[in-house]
């Protein structure tokens, strides 16, 4: 019953983001914006960091990069920081993934879906890791650990395609900032 109710709930919230996203996208960037420009490269650290950490499908971590060029931050600090903050990040929801990641995923996903998703990633997962790694899209590193990926694997599919990521798009970001 605390399962469905807690799944109902976050439905909700994911249902009304989506139909109010402009308002949230003005809001999150606005709390972006303020978080990097009150606390600069630490705020920019930070904000990276958790949002490569934590799974979620709206927010970009490109959105606190932006946000410092937009405030004239250094190029090659913005992108340094962000680049160690993504890395630093996407070893930690890695491990985290592989020690607290399954019974987090069994709480919240039906056994039926996750050895849908098992079967899936078993199939696709190294290849996708590394296109959304690549994309500006949020992806879950964490999903990485819950499905025991070597390390090494992680390293050269996920986390190498990733510093690409934030070099292309921090270099793309800073030529219309």
């Amino acid at each position: 019953m605390k399962k469905t109710i807690i799944v109902l709930a976050l439905l909700v919230v994911l249902v009304l983001v989506l139909f109010n996203y402009t308002p949230v996208g003005s809001w999150v960037n606005s709390v972006l914006e303020s978080g990097v420009a009150r606390w600069g490269y630490i705020g920019l650290f930070i904000l990276v960091f958790i949002l490569e950490f934590v799974p979620q499908p709206l927010i970009s971590s490109l959105l606190p990069v932006s946000a410092g060029l937009f405030l004239k931050l250094n190029f090659t600090y913005v992108l340094l920081i962000s680049v160690v903050a993504a890395v630093l990040s996407n070893y930690f929801s890695y491990f985290f993934g592989r020690v607290y990641g399954e019974p987090i995923a069994r709480y919240f996903v039906s056994e039926k879906n996750y050895l849908k998703t098992k079967q899936w990633f078993e199939k696709y997962g190294i290849k996708a890791f590394f296109v959304l790694a690549l994309l500006p899209l949020p992806y879950f590193p964490i999903m990485a650990g819950i499905f025991n990926i070597k390390p090494r694997e992680l390293t050269i599919y996920a986390i190498i395609p990733r510093i690409f990521h934030f070099v292309i798009f921090t270099y793309l970001i800073s030529l219309v900032v």
